[in-house]
């Protein structure tokens, strides 16, 4: 495909001419198309589109430390001023429902950092107060062996610093005096302002594939890593068993140790570079022996800033918030549906986050209960009217299941959660919206109710990291399509995807359930491992560059694949298309009209097109994406 570089370079210099002035040239090859839709179809090698987990006892998931020496050490953007140290000390211990291990004590081993803004001189010491073990239960028809099997997990460790300051080198070790000490690692703050730097990723796991993406990633230096869900796919695995292969148990059950694994495998990246995730729903792991506890590892490890003064590691307790029937071990069929959503506080779910002049992130959680009374939708909507847009210009959204895709995978298992939470992003005027769960790649153009709209989300599916489930290869427009397109009553959601109603929400594009060719809100897609990058070049453009991990089998280079300017419409330009809709979804699901007129504030939204295309060369060059 021809792409016009001397075009883009010239919108470069523009915008660095044009006042919103950048502190530096962009460190990315930006490129834009001039020839529309991009549909880049299944050419790669067989062996390539999937590969087992790599061996557990081997680098780079191999224990590599002795006793209660640290290890699985990463970072965690824990507010603008602060980051969460955390990391592991003992090996696990494993057992039977006869045979438990007693689990180790966490006040065993102390939780220091010593740190500074001067290698070799870490002349402060802080110390955490949330260290933990956590269990894992399994009765014998969900083990390897067919025998109940008991998990202790390490000692995970939790370390607060704050009062840090933006964009500042700092230098630290982990561990205490008894045990032994880390090497010296370091981590540098985001800067406040421009530009800023996300690598993006989801869907990872700890395969061959994986451990390439990661390189690439590591190799694009960002500031900042957003994880879009699906850690380690431990789930992946029956319990008890230590193999590489796919098992097929699905959401009720896991192999514990490979999260172990997972964060030994990460280190290099995440000990040195911030990370910023959602809950995908490989981490929901559902412990029918322990009241359907669910997220336990994720929380335990991972822990999210839902409220910045508590390091919160508790589970989410299913039986207080799901309501699930006819359900298979493999989480393939059956329903759940939410229940007591407004009485359900849920543990380290969803936060959000600011780095000051820049961005606002929003983190939501789509397994845990988000209908209209739930606490996710009133939080939601109190985190956005406090956004200031002056003090954080760009409003990114993440959540693990994806929404705009054309994939057969996954195909509309989030449109119930779009159907209460798209107007709420248009009228807030979300700019960027990532998500995973489909393991290809696609980006669309702003895109509102299934139709083109500069004033809408550009939505951006990064679930392509490399885990061993492999690629999603196919369109949801190649033929022959599912019976589900000829007929939506047949469809259904998985039992991991709960909704706040009994059925989901169907809707039509264009008078169809499956579109007949790629849909015109979709720019570009192509079913690849990879990784994005998201520059912030100032308050109204951004460069996005998603990176291949591999060569595609037709030829096609690995590396930068999609890449676009995206620049924001001129201001003012959608505020009357943005009041258009209510922010309030109805109370129940209905089947949607057929997408052959324009939605609501259709009017509008002819002006603000209108609008932008006399805006000139910037805002043209938002038309492109």
């Amino acid at each position: 495909m021809a792409r016009p570089r001397k075009a883009v370079a010239a919108l470069l210099l523009m915008l660095t001419a044009a006042g919103t002035a950048l502190a530096s040239p962009p460190r990315l090859l930006v490129e834009t198309s001039d020839s529309g839709q991009t549909s880049v179809a299944w050419n790669i090698s067989d062996s390539y589109a999937s590969s087992p987990d790599l061996p557990i006892d081997e680098p780079p998931l191999a224990r590599t430390v002795e006793g209660f020496e640290p290890e699985g050490i990463h970072l965690t953007q824990w507010t603008a001023t602060s980051v969460l140290v955390s990391w592991q000390t003992g090996a696990p211990l494993q057992g039977s429902g006869l045979a438990q291990p007693e689990p180790y004590d966490p006040a065993s081993v102390q939780s220091l950092v010593r740190w500074g803004t001067l290698s070799g001189q870490l002349d402060q010491t802080a110390e955490g107060n949330s260290s933990l073990v956590y269990t894992y239960e399994y009765w014998a028809n969900l083990t390897a062996n067919g025998e109940d099997y008991v998990y202790r997990s390490p000692i995970l460790h939790h370390v607060v610093l704050d009062s840090l300051e933006p964009g500042a080198t700092y230098f630290y070790s982990v561990g205490d005096e008894a045990h032994g000490w880390s090497e010296e690692l370091n981590f540098t703050t985001p800067a406040s302002g421009f530009p800023l730097r996300l690598g993006i990723i989801g869907d990872l796991g700890q395969t061959a594939n994986s451990t390439a993406t990661l390189a690439k990633l590591t190799a694009s230096n960002p500031d900042l890593v957003l994880l879009v869900g699906d850690f380690t796919y431990a789930d992946d695995h029956e319990a008890g068993n230590p193999g590489s292969a796919e098992s097929e148990q699905g959401m009720f059950m896991s192999e514990p140790p490979r999260w172990d694994s997972w964060a030994r495998m990460t280190q290099a990246l995440l000990a040195n570079k911030p990370l910023i995730s959602v809950r995908g729903n490989h981490e929901i792991e559902q412990l029918l022996a322990q009241d359907n506890a669910t997220m336990m590892s994720a929380a335990a490890r991972y822990p999210y800033p839902q409220d910045p003064a508590v390091v919160d590691t508790g589970p989410n307790i299913g039986a207080y918030y799901l309501n699930q029937t006819g359900t298979t071990l493999d989480g393939s069929s059956g329903f759940a549906q939410y229940v007591n959503e407004g009485g359900f506080e849920p543990s380290s779910g969803y936060y959000s986050i600011d780095l000051p002049g820049a961005a606002h992130l929003v983190m939501m959680n789509t397994y845990l209960p988000w209908g209209v009374g739930s606490g996710q939708h009133a939080w939601l909507l109190e985190d956005l009217a406090k956004v200031d847009r002056e003090q954080t210009p760009w409003l990114i959204v993440a959540f693990h299941t994806t929404t705009y895709h054309s994939y057969t995978g996954h195909f509309k298992e989030g449109d119930t959660f779009l159907s209460i939470y798209e107007d709420i992003f248009y009228a807030n005027q979300v700019d960027l919206v990532y998500s995973g769960h489909v393991h290809a790649y696609e980006r669309t153009r702003g895109v509102y109710k299934y139709q083109p709209d500069p004033c809408g989300p550009m939505y951006t599916l990064i679930g392509d990291g490399g885990n061993i489930e492999g690629l999603y290869r196919t369109f949801i427009d190649a033929q022959p399509q599912p019976a589900y397109c000829a007929d939506p009553s047949l469809y259904a959601l998985p039992v991991y995807q709960p909704i706040p109603y009994t059925e989901p929400v169907i809707t039509l594009q264009d008078g169809q359930f499956c579109p007949s060719s790629q849909p015109a809100w979709s720019m570009y897609r192509e079913p690849t491992f990879g990784h994005g990058v998201l520059e912030l070049l100032n308050a109204t453009h951004a460069a996005w560059q998603w990176v291949r991990t591999l060569e595609t089998a037709s030829g096609t280079e690995e590396g930068a694949g999609d890449q676009v300017v995206i620049s924001k419409p001129p201001p003012g330009m959608c505020a009357s298309a943005a009041a258009a809709p209510s922010p309030a979804p109805a109370p129940a699901p209905a089947p949607a009209s057929p997408a052959t007129s324009p939605p609501s504030g259709s009017v509008a939204r002819a002006v603000s097109a209108l609008a932008l295309m006399l805006h000139g060369a910037v805002a043209a060059a938002a038309a492109m994406f």
